[in-house]
């Protein structure tokens, strides 16, 4: 079931509306977080690695990893 915030996203995704309890709005909640933060991030990594932007971000996935595999070991 969509809800009238969701129907509202719809033209504009964007939309600050959300629905206490809809899986779609929290959904919806999830994706904008997520996009606002990869605009970031790829802010901060074009204005530290420059014209090495794609080694840069390859080399960050693997200190990610690396990151993950400590926390759980």
């Amino acid at each position: 079931m969509t809800c009238p915030a969701c129907q509202a996203a719809e033209q504009l995704p964007r939309v600050d509306s959300f629905t206490s309890g809809c899986i779609s709005c929290k959904a919806r909640a999830m994706a904008v977080t997520r996009a606002d933060l990869l605009e970031d991030y790829q802010g901060a990594a074009r204005r530290m690695f420059g014209d090495q932007v794609k080694e840069g971000h390859a080399l960050v996935k693997q200190w990610l990893q690396r990151i993950k595999q400590r926390r759980t070991a």
